[in-house]
């Protein structure tokens, strides 16, 4: 029996990993299940289905060694592992447990369609009273080499009282430093202690990029604030938005050409958006 003819129809899970193929007339043809990390789980076909290249995450599957192709590196489902090392350097603040691993061991929550991340180094200042307010400053780069210096300001509500000034890393999956560009919603927790208040804190962040979610996680740890007179809480928890502006380059030396620490070479252009959610 020959394959049936087209259109064919794709469906995807929220990962985007195809879980199911339909004829026109919505047959099923061809469906599968995954494991966490991509591996094949079960899976069934008529002898009218299509070849299907298409599977975890959306990713192409070489039929032959059983490998995802995701564009700077081959990932084997089986171990959960990429073949060889990220080509971004991660940073000595970036908590990534391994330059082989895949979605940092949490593949239920993220993808990596390009083998690489966007990552940030970000200062900080958080300011709390019921109210929050937040300033950061980044230095960005994405899978392609573009660098970015990211400035990013917002407000929300909060469940205590602190002030902070710290230093962290930021990591989505934004295809490019671009992208940082526009509203963010946050969510995320932080804390002091000590007589000379040490502080840390973690924020989840989600945002859009021409209709894909962007989600990103923001660890930072650095000096805690006194808002005198009102006493510190030792923990508290926030919610809010923030709008980020963008000034890229096409690479490091760019940048340090911009700053007057090279012998020459291209600016970039800003880009802003802003908005609370």
């Amino acid at each position: 029996t020959t394959p049936t003819k087209g259109p064919y129809w794709s469906h995807h899970d929220g990962l985007g990993s195809v879980t199911d193929v339909t004829s026109a007339t919505g047959a099923s043809l061809w469906w599968a299940e995954y494991s966490p990390f991509g591996a094949p789980r079960a899976s069934a076909s008529t002898s009218q289905a299509p070849t299907n290249l298409f599977r975890f995450t959306g990713a192409y599957l070489d039929q032959v060694s059983g490998l995802y192709h995701l564009r700077a590196r081959q990932y084997d489902p089986a171990t959960g592992r990429f073949l060889v090392v990220d080509p971004v350097a991660s940073a000595i603040s970036d908590p990534s447990v391994g330059a082989y691993v895949y979605v940092r061991n949490n593949p239920i929550r993220w993808t990596d369609p390009s083998g690489k991340d966007t990552g940030a180094a970000c200062a900080t200042v958080t300011v709390s009273v019921g109210l929050l307010g937040t300033l950061s400053f980044c230095i960005a780069r994405d899978d392609s080499g573009r660098v970015a210096f990211v400035l990013t300001g917002g407000g929300g509500a909060s469940s205590g009282i602190s002030g902070s000034l710290t230093i962290g890393y930021q990591s989505t999956n934004a295809s490019s430093v671009d992208a940082l560009s526009g509203p963010f919603g946050t969510f995320g927790v932080s804390g002091s202690a000590g007589p000379i208040p040490i502080a840390a804190g973690v924020d989840v962040l989600v945002g859009k990029e021409k209709g894909k979610t962007i989600v990103g996680e923001q660890y930072g740890g650095g000096l805690g604030l006194k808002l005198s007179p009102f006493p510190p809480s030792p923990v508290e928890i926030h919610s809010g938005g923030t709008g980020s502006w963008v000034l890229p380059f096409p690479s490091v030396y760019d940048m340090l050409n911009f700053l007057g620490l090279g012998p020459g070479g291209r600016g970039g252009g800003g880009s802003f958006g802003f908005s609370g959610k």
